[in-house]
């Protein structure tokens, strides 16, 4: 990502009303993703605690990854809407009965519904430019502990100091990542069913290798499940660990702990890739479609479309290819493709020319069969020509000084092989092969050679 200097747009306030007031806290030139945090429960006199909660919330954020490798990219908007008695609103709590902070009781809470409401008012008559980039933290003056995820985050400021910062976090990564909780049962009103959109990302009840998520982050020496519930286990790796989504058994999580199941911990590999994936299509956007079956399954690559002659620097190494992808769309890593030693993965996403996104975690968590690389023949090294190229006829042509029999594959960019034949002529019927870009590799002698051929 370019360099660009910050721009801190410190105490700029707008004033919309005698009671909202819009304050961009910190902004750069590539600030594309809105987060509004919105003070509820604050009088004036009061307001100053806000405005150090909010500081050591964000520090905490920008040291967080995968936030802090983004931060550029965010927009921070404080919303003060000012409480006409301090302490008021209470926000919503899950828990019965409510956990306090300290001795005394807790009355005139409101329900969730009542919040949403508020929240979409504060919006639709203080907030014009929230749109679909947008988020919404809602930090409460309470005397108890609380805090959700959902449409909205919300979070109460005195409970438990700094901690506060760590539950913050974790309710965003339900409503930004869709991440689901990996802990076990709890307090709370919740069942596994509750909420189906976090299912199948961050946790789930598949049980085998190959419908796991995050299949790609698991090595392969690693068993499945990696530990059950209540075994004793002494593995720190990705894996399938049971108990998660609110219940001990049938449900499952990628590593022992993470973010998502105890709040002070940092997020596991497979939640930092999901929030980085929500991330780079906000910067992104695109017009791809993407089935729900591929979502279920391949969710580590939403952001990936098919991109047909996105290829270069293609070559043959043994059964496989190395490939270097540089596609100005989106590029879907197909089941079984294949990636030699040294091939790099870079693509430019979308219409954003300036983002650059080299994960070749991408291309080695996949668990490829990665082969040793061998010297490449090249056509001129057997006295090879092949002919016509482009060609848009049926007859590939060999001009060799061999007479052997000759093994002659044919495969797409994605790696798939189209043609798999031997012959003792000089030519053979590409027929079949649509307009496009293939590799051509032809044996001889126990030599192999391949060219990239053109299909008109």
């Amino acid at each position: 990502m370019k360099n660009i200097a910050l721009i801190f747009l410190m105490f700029f306030l707008t004033k919309v009303s005698s009671q909202v007031t819009l304050e961009t806290y910190y902004e750069t030139s590539d600030s594309q993703i809105n987060i509004y945090i919105v003070s509820q429960g604050y009088d004036n006199a009061h307001m100053s605690e806000f405005n150090s909660f909010v500081t050591g919330f964000l520090n905490k954020l920008w040291s967080t990854t995968p936030f802090n490798e983004f931060q550029t990219n965010f927009r921070i908007i404080l919303v003060r809407d000012i409480a006409a008695t301090n302490g008021f609103p209470r926000a919503f709590n899950q828990f019965n009965p409510p956990t306090l902070c300290s001795g005394g009781s807790v009355s005139g809470s409101e329900d969730y519904d009542t919040f949403k409401t508020r929240m979409d008012n504060l919006i639709t008559n203080y907030i014009p430019g929230y749109d679909d980039k947008s988020y919404l933290i809602a930090i409460f003056n309470n005397d108890y502990y609380t805090g959700g995820g959902g449409k909205y985050v919300f979070a109460t400021e005195n409970c438990y100091g700094s901690y506060m910062y760590d539950v913050i976090i974790h309710e965003f990564g339900h409503t930004f990542g869709l991440l689901g909780d990996e802990y076990g049962p709890t307090t709370a009103s919740v069942d596994p069913n509750d909420f189906p959109l976090f299912h199948n990302r961050n946790i789930t009840n598949f049980s085998t290798l190959e419908d796991i998520p995050w299949k790609y982050l698991i090595d392969p020496s690693t068993p499945i499940p990696t530990c059950s519930y209540g075994s004793s286990c002494s593995y720190t790796v990705t894996g399938l660990y049971e108990s998660a989504n609110y219940v001990n058994t049938g449900w499952y999580r990628p590593k022992n702990d993470c973010k998502m199941r105890t709040v002070t911990q940092s997020f596991c590999p497979t939640c930092q890739d999901l929030l980085r994936e929500t991330i780079i299509k906000h910067l992104c956007p695109t017009s791809s479609t993407i089935t729900e079956n591929f979502v279920n399954k391949h969710q580590y690559l939403m952001h990936w479309r098919k991109a047909s002659g996105s290829l270069s620097s293609t070559s043959i190494i043994g059964d496989e290819i190395s490939v270097t992808f540089l596609s100005p769309n989106e590029v879907l890593l197909t089941p079984g493709f294949g990636a030699a030693p040294g091939s790099e993965f870079i693509a430019k996403i979308g219409d954003c020319n300036y983002i650059d996104i080299q994960n070749e975690y991408k291309i080695q968590q996949k668990k490829l069969h990665m082969i040793e690389p061998v010297p490449e023949t090249t056509v001129s090294d057997l006295q090879l020509e092949i002919y016509p190229n482009p060609i848009s006829g049926n007859i590939l042509f060999f001009n060799s000084t061999s007479d052997s029999i000759k093994q002659v594959s044919i495969y797409d960019m994605l790696g798939k092989q189209i043609i798999n034949t031997t012959t003792e002529n000089n030519y053979v019927n590409v027929a079949n092969l649509a307009s496009g870009i293939y590799i051509v590799k032809i044996t001889i002698e126990g030599k192999t050679a391949s060219q990239k051929l053109v299909v008109e």
